[in-house]
């Protein structure tokens, strides 16, 4: 009788935190840039122009925190087929333990809220966008939690999938429209009171209650809601295209995702038409900047 020489199967319940390399294999570290895109996309939108960096860059990190719990979460769930069909991945291979992947990715879920109303504290803040920031981040946490768990490989999937990039975008968006300076009551600059300023020099005596609500809390410009629409409409097309990448994948659904992509990109190319008209655009919104976008596309 010969003595088996095979390898011992690891020690599941043994804890494995990893190497620097395993966890940025497990978050897909080169993936970033497409998350960081669409952040500084939604600041300029939002007419920040990127600042102040002391809010964009903290926000910025709460969305990477949802974006890489994201990450370990979908692999957490997808853990029984990559042990089949792709075991070099991390938790597949075990050199991270699930347990701990899955502490960490909650971590992250609740840290990026907390971190986007401290940011929008410690600046001075509209409080209506403030409140708006802390609930898309809120509700993004959720969208990622339930796109990692049973719905996931439902027809719902795509829709949780694209809702994630629609809720970052506003995170973003609502993060940095809400540190912006704004006219208040007592501002004598602001044209919006001056305008109401009575011959006896009051301010706010004769401001009406719509003149006030307008200069304390204006909207949120539509460009940005539209971004948001956009990228969620595209993410939906491409996970629809992508879903069935292991295996062959049916006609109907490849033209109903990339149906879904052109859409997006469209209306991406249309942002220009619902923008201000005193806004001010580095390229052209009637040839270059729809010429970009199609390039993009392509």
């Amino acid at each position: 009788m010969t003595e088996s020489t095979s390898a011992p199967l690891p020690d599941m319940d043994e804890l494995h935190w990893g190497s620097l390399r395993d966890w940025g294999q497990l978050v897909r570290l080169p993936n970033v840039f497409t998350l960081f895109s669409d952040c500084l996309a939604a600041a300029i939108v939002v007419g920040s122009f990127w600042r102040p960096l002391s809010a964009l860059i903290p926000t910025m990190i709460a969305s990477l925190g949802a974006y890489w719990a994201g990450m370990i979460l979908n692999d957490i769930v997808d853990l029984d087929e990559d042990r089949q069909h792709r075991p070099q991945r991390p938790l597949a291979a075990n050199r991270i333990s699930p347990v701990i992947a899955g502490h960490v990715a909650n971590g992250m879920l609740l840290l990026s809220p907390i971190l986007v109303l401290a940011t929008t504290n410690l600046h001075t803040s509209q409080a209506l966008w403030m409140g708006a920031a802390f609930v898309s981040a809120v509700l993004l946490a959720l969208a990622v939690r339930t796109y990692n768990s049973v719905l996931k490989e439902t027809p719902i999937g795509p829709v949780l999938m694209g809702l994630c990039r629609s809720l970052n975008i506003l995170m973003v968006g609502c993060s940095m429209f809400a540190v912006q300076p704004v006219a208040t009551a007592g501002d004598e600059s602001s044209p919006a009171l001056q305008a109401s300023n009575s011959t006896t020099g009051s301010v706010t005596e004769n401001l009406d209650a719509e003149s006030l609500a307008s200069a304390i809390s204006p909207e949120l410009p539509t460009p940005v809601l539209l971004l948001a629409a956009s990228i969620g409409l595209y993410i939906m097309g491409v996970t629809i295209y992508a879903r069935r990448e292991d295996g062959e994948s049916q006609p109907g659904g490849l033209m109903f995702g990339l149906l879904l992509e052109m859409i997006g990109l469209i209306l991406i190319g249309c942002i220009p038409m619902w923008a201000e008209s005193e806004r001010t655009w580095t390229l052209d919104p009637a040839r270059s900047y729809p010429l970009l976008i199609g390039l993009i596309g392509l």
